[in-house]
């Protein structure tokens, strides 16, 4: 759709002809060192080799992410409502699939919401001790906020760690390196 709308505004931006093109793998890049962060503030350490990672939403930013936290040795389960999309991610990564409706429940290290937000229901469901996705709005109410806390979760709060994607927009110059874009995205997770 951005793509149709820069043919007709020079306000449009996100695309090639505009700057680096699709967002989404700078808004995995960010989410992706928001995670190692949340790690090493909970358990002392980065490192993703071992660690159980929920990625629940396998679009472009959770396939990314999950192609990300895979290289680094993460135990990835995946979930979406697109059954196609969930064996393809299983096979790739070597991941175990849930259901999309049962991906906060599952004990892991990190819960990786990059579809659905979290709510009463949910939220004392969870089966992680950090949260830290993609998805927008990841919290229904205050309240929810709240109720992490009083549970002890580590919430990386999504406006802050999906952050990549606005910030290649922003930088990005058609033709132009991804190399300070990059920089600024990897340090979404010391911010």
């Amino acid at each position: 759709d951005i793509e149709q709308a820069a043919r007709m505004t020079r306000h449009a931006r996100g695309t090639a002809a505009t700057g680096l093109g699709d967002p989404s793998p700078y808004t995995a890049l960010g989410v992706f060192h928001g995670i190692r962060s949340a790690l090493a503030h909970r358990f002392g350490s980065s490192d993703l080799a071992g660690r159980r990672v929920v990625v629940q939403g396998l679009g472009h930013v959770g396939s990314g992410l999950a192609k990300r936290l895979s290289a680094e040795g993460a135990e990835l389960v995946v979930a979406d409502l697109r059954a196609d999309t969930v064996r393809a991610a299983a096979e790739q990564f070597g991941a175990r699939s849930v259901d999309a409706g049962e991906a906060h429940r599952i004990e892991a290290d990190v819960f990786a919401p990059c579809a659905l937000g979290l709510n009463a229901t949910t939220i004392p469901e969870l089966g992680a001790p950090i949260v830290a996705g993609a998805a927008n709005n990841q919290l229904a109410t205050e309240e929810d906020g709240r109720r992490l806390i009083a549970r002890g979760v580590l919430y990386a709060p999504d406006y802050a760690i999906n952050a990549g994607g606005v910030i290649s927009i922003a930088l990005a110059t058609p033709g132009g390196s991804d190399e300070e874009v990059v920089e600024r995205v990897t340090a979404i997770g010391s911010t």
